[in-house]
């Protein structure tokens, strides 16, 4: 086990030499240990579980609903899954697609990480209602057959862009960035360990940006700007509930995005293999698993 682990570590601190040259002399330190924990929790990921281990997980998530449906209301609750089995269907696909094997704790891991990001995805869907409430001639887009007449058509496009142009560009950053957060505590570090270690969180933070943030974060939130805002508008304009424009997050916008990363890596690798390694950087694979 402790050779596997090593040689984890080495591919993990090996697999992106570029991001590694550039970190201060300071965060050295830290890289190495982000790597080893990184190499202990994917090893994790991959090993199987007992009857004992799935019980506890099982009481785990029963006492997490629990407290939940205790502190809000069953609907949030409720409507918190649509997204969290979203996220399985992506990282189930993903592993099947990479002839990785979905342990027991990969679903887990997934469905907890999927329902504190569909708590997000609620806030930021239910942007419509609040900008209704706020500026209703602005941001009312009117019924879904206001089409009949030429003037409620109009209004609805703008209504519908204005709307759009608030949450796509100007939440969809942040949202990114929160979900690459906490998807680089709960993969590389793990939250246990990172709270039992308060003073180090600092550091683990910066180590994320040099080597997550600083040069990718900007060119996602482009990608996924340039891509997704057609569909967000058709999210934001012609659905009229919020449970149709998470499904559509799911079913649509996951299936589209996902296709067109897959052509643009497929061009970068191209030129990566044919032409030269500093004009053409080999494609970047860090981006979020789950588009919103």
């Amino acid at each position: 086990m402790a050779g596997t682990l090593n040689e984890k570590i080495d591919e993990l601190s090996n697999s992106a030499p570029e991001e590694q040259s550039r970190l201060p002399k300071d965060l050295e330190g830290i890289a190495r240990e982000v790597e080893e924990l990184s190499a202990v929790q994917e090893e994790k990921m991959e090993s199987r579980s007992g009857l004992f281990k799935k019980a506890l997980d099982i009481g785990g998530l029963a006492a997490s609903l629990y407290l939940q449906l205790k502190l809000l209301p069953a609907k949030i609750v409720a409507t918190s899954m649509i997204p969290t089995f979203g996220f399985i269907m992506n990282k189930y696909k993903n592993a099947k697609k990479e002839r990785k094997k979905f342990t027991w704790n990969k679903l887990i891991r997934t469905f907890n990480h999927g329902q504190r990001m569909g708590y997000g995805d609620i806030a930021i869907f239910s942007l419509p209602g609040y900008l209704k409430k706020l500026s209703s001639p602005i941001f009312s887009t009117g019924s879904a057959f206001s089409f009949l007449s030429a003037s409620s058509t109009v209004q609805r496009i703008l209504a519908g862009t204005a709307t759009t142009l608030l949450f796509n560009p100007l939440l969809i950053p942040p949202y990114n960035l929160l979900y690459n957060t906490l998807s680089y505590f709960q993969n590389r570090i793990g939250f246990f360990k990172a709270l039992a270690s308060p003073k180090k969180i600092k550091g683990y933070l910066r180590y994320m940006y040099y080597t997550k943030v600083k040069g990718k974060w900007l060119d996602e939130t482009k990608s996924v700007f340039k891509n997704l805002f057609p569909l967000h508008w058709i999210q934001m304009t012609l659905h009229k509930n919020l449970y149709t424009r998470l499904l559509q997050s799911i079913f649509v916008n996951n299936w589209v995005y996902a296709r067109v990363m897959e052509q643009k890596d497929k061009r970068k690798k191209k030129k990566y293999e044919t032409g030269n390694y500093y004009n053409h950087p080999p494609p970047y694979d860090g981006r979020p698993a789950y588009a919103t």
